[in-house]
């Protein structure tokens, strides 16, 4: 799946989806929208083009994630699991994916109308508020067609899409790390995370040993289900790693939202030697995790190659298909 090797612990935020097609296509959107302006109520380009300008910026850099904040929150509010066409569960289906990208595409597009309608009114004070509201509908009706068919060629191309991904992950982070804040400041969830967590997420080799020492449970979990050797492998913090496995953590233990395991993790985001204690530990070199991916698959896609050849040393199934019915290989072709 598309978003599986950027968002794979999290399930699928549509957030990310959503945002990097409109804002790699704010300036041509504005051009779509001003040109639009001037050509159908023969209005000033460069008034226009200001205007659009302004009012795109409020509307996309802003209006997107805080309208999409603002779903994930009635989410958690109304529905049990939280879940819904704002935030989908883990490998979820592509009529899942197209209702939620409809559902949120009606939000988005009368957030933007309403937005961009107030700004462009104040550049425009001496035309009609019916004028200007026709404008928005109209020129916005054309800039989330365009944005639906980016959208759809990122599915069906992916390895068009995936670079314009990648450069948008760091924000993408960032906006879901801002949901899980928004979430649990209305749930008062600010518990901290148990010591060991703390000390495996922090580097912290000697304080982790100490609490071992001291009885601390090697598989407890942190807020959000994953294990302390989870949190190990994911850093790729090889001499961390091999200390909960020497002090009994379960080397298979399974994530409880993605139904991952840390050799998974380590293969996606951690190094070789992670990789290599976790298989001596007797890892499972060809369980998949929700998406339906092998620990080869997660390596292939990112390039990891002393990953890929700890795998392959492991007799990793190199035939192994995803839900795609793809090879690691083929996978790792069509993505560039």
């Amino acid at each position: 799946m598309l978003t599986n090797p950027i968002l794979a612990d999290i399930g699928l935020p549509m957030v990310a989806l959503y945002l990097p097609p409109a804002w790699l296509a704010l300036l041509p959107i504005i051009f779509i929208e001003s040109g639009y302006g001037a050509r159908r109520y023969n209005f000033s380009f460069r008034r226009a083009f200001l205007a659009q300008a302004i009012s795109n910026c409020v509307s996309t850099v802003i209006g997107i994630p805080v309208t999409w904040l603002v779903i994930v929150l009635i989410q958690f509010v109304t529905v049990p699991s939280g879940t819904g066409p704002a935030w989908l569960l883990p490998d979820p289906s592509w009529w899942a994916i197209a209702g939620a990208i409809a559902v949120l595409t009606v939000v988005f597009y009368l957030m933007s109308v309403a937005t961009e309608g107030f700004v462009v009114a104040c550049f425009f004070r001496e035309v009609p508020r019916k004028t200007i509201r026709r404008w928005m509908i109209q020129a916005n009706g054309i800039s989330y067609a365009l944005l639906l068919a980016l959208i759809f060629v990122g599915f069906v191309a992916p390895k068009v899409s995936e670079p314009m991904m990648r450069l948008m992950q760091p924000v993408n982070e960032r906006i879901v790390e801002s949901a899980f804040w928004v979430v649990n400041q209305v749930s008062g969830k600010q518990e901290k995370e148990p010591p060991l967590i703390q000390a495996v997420q922090a580097g912290d080799l000697k304080k982790a040993e100490k609490l071992i020492r001291n009885g601390a449970n090697v598989n407890q979990t942190d807020n959000y289900g994953f294990s302390v050797l989870f949190n190990a492998a994911r850093a790729g913090d090889e001499k961390m790693t091999q200390l909960l496995l020497n002090s009994g953590a379960d080397v298979n233990a399974r994530s409880g939202q993605i139904n991952s395991t840390p050799l998974q993790t380590a293969a996606q985001w951690g190094n070789g030697p992670t990789v290599r204690a976790l298989l001596a530990a007797g890892a499972r070199v060809d369980d998949t995790d929700g998406s339906g991916w092998t620990p080869l698959f997660m390596a292939a896609l990112n390039g990891k190659l002393d990953v890929i050849e700890e795998l392959l040393a492991a007799d990793a199934d190199v035939n192994a298909r995803s839900s795609n019915g793809w090879t690691a290989l083929k996978e790792a072709e069509m993505r560039g």
